[in-house]
Formats: structure tokens, C-alpha cells, sequence
């Protein structure tokens, strides 16, 4: 999905994204900043997140933050397979063989 800065930042730990330089997605900011751009993606996915982090709709046993993953992960699986992208592009395997990366599509891919 595409932001402001020409790329989404969803993920991120500690105080700010090691990628982008943003504030972490656990901080009130970098929440907010993550949700405005989940909006600009889809008005639907937005006022759901909102409900169930900000309203008090949802469980308190769950972070806002992991509800907000979840939320891109689901607009993410809409994308048609031919449309996702790799990060890292050449991503190392674990023990399994399975790719150890994070998909993602720009928001011309997402079906709302």
C-alpha cells in the first residue's frame, strides 16, 4: 500500500521504524499515522480498526496495534497473488524452508 512518504510503513518496533524512520506503531503517533493511512486505503477496514482499538468495541486482551496488523494483513490477502511484493526481495529461509519476509501490494491491489 502506498502513503505519504511513497511507501506504507506498517511494521516497526521500539520507538521508531528501523526502515523509514517513523515513530513505532505501539506509540500513540505511529498508531494514529498507521491508521490515517489504512483510511486513505479503505474507509471500511478504518472504521472497523477504530471501533474495535479506539471505541472499546474489542477484546482488551489484544494490542490496538496487533488489531491494526491484522486489519492490513486482511486488505493485503485481497491482492491477487501476481500482485504481491517480497521484503526483503531475496528473503532468507528458516529451518522449514520457509521464506522469513513480509508481503505486500499497493493499494491499486487491494479489493475492498
Amino acid at each position: 500500500m502506498n502513503g505519504s512518504r511513497g511507501k506504507t510503513v506498517l511494521g516497526g518496533s521500539g520507538r521508531t521504524s528501523s526502515v523509514f524512520n517513523t515513530p513505532s506503531k505501539k506509540t500513540h503517533n505511529g498508531f494514529w499515522e498507521r491508521l490515517r493511512l489504512l483510511r486513505d486505503v479503505s474507509a471500511a477496514a478504518y472504521e472497523a480498526t477504530v471501533a474495535l482499538t479506539v471505541d472499546g468495541k474489542g477484546s482488551t486482551k489484544v494490542a490496538p496495534d496487533d488489531v491494526l496488523d491484522a486489519m492490513v494483513a486482511a486488505l493485503t490477502a485481497t491482492a491477487p497473488c501476481t500482485a504481491l511484493r517480497s521484503l526483503p526481495a531475496n528473503p532468507r529461509r528458516d529451518e522449514k524452508d520457509l521464506p522469513m519476509r513480509m508481503l505486500y501490494t499497493t493499494r491499486d491491489h487491494v479489493r475492498v
